[in-house]
């Protein structure tokens, strides 16, 4: 990959970099106000696969269903994990170390989510930057979960080993329903879980508007997930087995097999997508600047609840001193992540050295 700098061979090369870094630091940068379908028209040309898709959509539901479950405070999913779970034995002090080192690397990337789509940046960076939404929300929601699994005593190797676990141990102890929902079995035989409503899986041409659609928004979601998770398993085993086909029995038994899919898979799965470059931006033919905006929103909220919900199941391991200690001891000297934690665990502000 280019690494944007200026290239050329020997002295010569470097001088014509030097000299345009003077002219760029010599004459000031212009402000150039674009509109909204430019800016997206910009970035639609640097990603051909821009198109209309229904995952927007599926984000949207899960948003809502914590908004319409929680408010929009964090502080109300700490709450309810805290009235909901006991305390556990400490961590000892090696664990505790890997649980700050995996808070860090959410915290990270959450505040990342937070810099790079602040409404203040200029339209064209924030259209930019939403296809790596995806990937910084994962990575947020991945470093919580790790620090969770820590503190139960639990390590993970992989990915996908993670979020099984999560699927089959920690999952029922989130109090928010749709981070509790689950979806197991195979074609012609789909079972659910955790669902306020039986879901009715079809076809998502619309933002959900109440708790039904939501259920049925996020079966299929974790529908699609599943099916596209056990296609790449079912890919390994003709891989290894060094065969074209695979008998009737033998995929039947891979899909029905796997652990439950979740929320967490979905994510997983968007995260995967962004990284190998065929990422749809989920955006309704971005028409409206609003379509972005309230897509960020979605997944912010998805963020900052679960993140919360697994830092409060990681407090109820360690105690609620060791986790103050770590959020006071967050390396970074920005006001904004000092706020956003600080506000989550109602800490008074403090001063960095």
């Amino acid at each position: 990959m280019q690494d944007g700098l200026a290239r050329g061979s020997g002295r010569r090369g470097a001088q014509r970099a030097d000299s345009s870094r003077d002219a760029a630091d010599v004459e000031p940068r212009r402000e150039v106000k674009v509109g909204f379908k430019a800016a997206m028209a910009v970035h639609a040309a640097a990603a051909p696969d821009f198109s209309t898709r229904t995952y927007a959509n599926y984000i949207r539901a899960i948003a809502r269903a914590l908004r319409d479950q929680y408010g929009t405070d964090p502080r109300t999913i700490i709450a309810d994990v805290q009235r909901s779970v006991p305390y556990a034995n400490p961590r000892m002090k090696q664990q505790l170390e890997a649980i700050e080192t995996s808070l860090r690397r959410a915290w990270t990337c959450e505040q990342m989510i937070y810099t790079t789509h602040d409404r203040t940046r200029p339209l064209r960076d924030r259209a930019a930057a939403i296809s790596w939404l995806a990937t910084h929300a994962y990575y947020a929601i991945h470093g919580a979960l790790d620090a969770t699994l820590i503190a139960s005593g639990m390590r993970t190797t992989n990915h996908m080993k993670a979020l099984n676990a999560y699927g089959t141990t920690l999952r029922a102890k989130m109090p928010a329903w749709v981070l509790a929902v689950g979806c197991a079995g195979a074609e012609g035989a789909w079972s659910y879980s955790n669902f306020r409503q039986q879901p009715r899986p079809c076809a998502v041409l619309r933002v959900a508007q109440n708790e039904a659609e939501y259920c049925d928004h996020v079966a299929v979601a974790l529908r699609k997930a599943r099916e596209e998770d056990a296609q790449a398993a079912i890919d390994d085993w003709k891989s290894r087995a060094k065969r074209k086909t695979i008998p009737a029995a033998q995929r039947l038994a891979i899909v029905s097999k796997r652990d439950p899919t979740t929320v967490l898979h979905l994510f997983w799965r968007l995260r995967r997508r962004s990284n190998y470059g065929d990422i749809d931006l989920f955006i309704p033919e971005a028409k409206r600047e609003s379509d972005l905006d309230s897509y960020v929103a979605a997944y912010l909220q998805i963020v900052a609840f679960t993140v919360a919900a697994f830092e409060a199941l990681v407090e109820r391991r360690i105690g609620p001193k060791a986790l103050e200690a770590m959020v006071r001891r967050s390396p970074w000297a920005s006001a904004a992540c000092d706020d956003f934690l600080s506000a989550r665990w109602a800490l008074a502000p403090h001063a960095k050295p």
